[in-house]
């Protein structure tokens, strides 16, 4: 069973992905009531950006979605 608890962000999480807006992701999960969203979003802009610099091959991508898909 999934928990509830939403994953803490990677301590440097804005080193990862600098365009994050970390304040913007919390009030998205408070209005949305899923604290799950903070991390989903961020997830989410470094597969984007992952897909716009071409940095992974396709198996990588493929783990990419899988992982984000699950919250790891």
């Amino acid at each position: 069973m999934a928990s509830s608890a939403p994953n803490p962000l990677l301590a440097d999480y804005q080193r990862v992905c600098p365009r994050f807006n970390r304040q913007y992701a919390e009030d998205m999960a408070r209005w949305a009531d899923d604290p799950m969203l903070v991390s989903e979003m961020l997830y989410g802009f470094v597969f984007q950006d992952t897909l716009h610099f071409g940095i992974c091959d396709e198996d990588v991508i493929a783990e990419l979605v899988d992982a984000i898909e699950n919250c790891r």
